[in-house]
């Protein structure tokens, strides 16, 4: 028998066969191959750097989404040649990487991973993850995230998890049985944390513009930020709110303990709490490995707009770096130079959208670097990524008001918006869109 840490023994011969060391692990790993990891606080952290430490090996290719942690493969001068990061999303520790052209970008949709895993377009030879033991089924659980990973392990020819008896143990796709994995790797770590703790002086006007638009019984998706827990703390007066959202962060936590999240006018899972991963603090991993509600599906299940689009009076709260005059959404990209990715935004734009009573809103202060610049712009700059098209746009909200662009003219789009634009910045905004004052009262 083979001892986990200093908890847990794996009982099962078959299951003692595949237990093995990081770096055994990553000698499986052969030129050219394409490994597809967990992200955020949940990637295998042993693994990488033993994978960063194959001097011997040739040119392989990773991917994930944001990752948090001790990252060999993204630690600046120091990291590995051999490692090439080919991002689902770019990670904090990979803007600078990404703009010295040492790791690339792929732009995508979340909702459309499944087709491309399964399809080859997106490649995955080898699915690394982090993971709880085995319980008595036999069933380990992937905790905090699951994301992409259901359709990559299918498409992979090896499974490598490091197993944690200190794990968080979540449902739905998240419980993968042990016969599913190739090599484990026992390790003792919880999920790595990150803070949620940023402030900013504008959210809780912008909160309050945004609780006008979500009635009880509304199915919410928002992300992670001051606006975002701004936005939840304004929500206690709510009732029977739902949640089904692509991520969760620490918010979630006084909303399902005061009974304001309790998804009882759901359409699609009743009473459960819906996302695909989870990043925040350890309360919201003791909150996850507790709650019987919650539910982690695959990414591209969650964010199909066609389930999205079924669920009435469905809301999307999310953010953006800037909106044009015509309502062109960037969320992605600063001065030309992308800072994020695409993720699921522009699923939640059309799900939302279908949605009988839904809407998808856009929150942001209304300025950027400390007042000097306009979030409200009068078109695109050159290299700007447009996130969401101006078709989609529907809701955009700032401190000074929110925006209701359905219907509207160009005319009419760019007059609201420069409406909830900074007042120092409205005159500008009204000469380069050739408005009259007369138009703007």
């Amino acid at each position: 028998m083979s001892v986990l840490g200093d908890r847990q023994v794996f009982s099962r011969s078959s299951e003692t066969s595949r237990v093995t060391s990081a770096s055994e692990a990553a000698e499986l790993v052969r030129a050219g191959d394409h490994i597809v990891t967990s992200g955020c606080g949940a990637a295998p952290i042993e693994f990488l750097a033993a994978l960063a430490a194959r001097s011997d090996l040739e040119r392989v290719y990773l991917s994930h989404a944001t990752a948090w942690g001790p990252l060999a493969h993204l630690d600046g001068d120091r990291r590995p040649k051999h490692i090439r990061l080919e991002a689902y999303f770019l990670p904090p520790l990979a803007r600078r990487l990404h703009q010295l052209g040492s790791v690339d970008y792929i732009p995508l949709t979340f909702s459309h991973m499944e087709c491309m895993l399964r399809d080859g377009a997106l490649k995955a030879d080898i699915v690394a993850v982090t993971c709880s033991p085995p319980d008595a089924e036999g069933f380990c659980s992937l905790g905090p995230f699951v994301s992409y990973l259901p359709a990559a392990m299918q498409a992979a020819r090896l499974v490598i998890a490091e197993c944690s008896p200190n794990w968080p143990r979540t449902n739905g796709a998240a419980r993968i049985h042990v016969s599913t994995i190739d090599k484990i790797i026992p390790v003792s770590r919880q999920p790595i944390t990150s803070s949620s703790s940023e402030e900013l002086a504008e959210a809780p006007k912008i909160a309050a513009n945004v609780l006008t638009l979500v009635n009880d019984g509304a199915t919410i998706q928002i992300g992670r930020g001051a606006i975002p827990n701004a936005v939840a703390a304004e929500l206690t007066d709510r009732r029977d709110l739902g949640v089904h959202s692509e991520m969760l962060s620490d918010w979630i936590v006084d909303l399902a303990e005061r009974g304001i999240v309790t998804g009882a006018r759901k359409t699609n899972y009743p009473g459960r709490i819906v996302t695909s991963f989870m990043d925040g603090s350890e309360r919201l991993y003791e909150f996850a490995n507790a709650s019987s509600a919650l539910l982690l599906q695959p990414i591209y299940e969650v964010n199909d707009p066609r389930v999205i689009s079924s669920e009435p009076n469905f809301v999307a709260i999310n953010s953006a770096v800037e909106v044009d005059l015509t309502g062109q959404i960037n969320a992605e990209s600063i001065g030309g130079h992308l800072i994020s990715g695409s993720g699921g935004l522009l699923d939640f734009a059309i799900g939302a959208a279908l949605s009988r009573g839904g809407k998808f809103i856009i929150t942001m202060p209304s300025t950027a670097k400390g007042g000097d610049l306009s979030r409200i712009v009068p078109r695109m700059a050159s290299g700007a990524a447009v996130t969401v098209p101006r078709t989609l746009a529907h809701y955009v909200i700032t401190e000074y008001g929110i925006a209701d662009l359905r219907g509207c003219t160009l005319r009419e789009r760019a007059r609201r918006l420069i409406a909830i634009a900074h007042p120092k910045f409205r005159e500008h905004l009204v000469d380069a869109a050739g408005l009259s004052s007369s138009e703007m009262v």
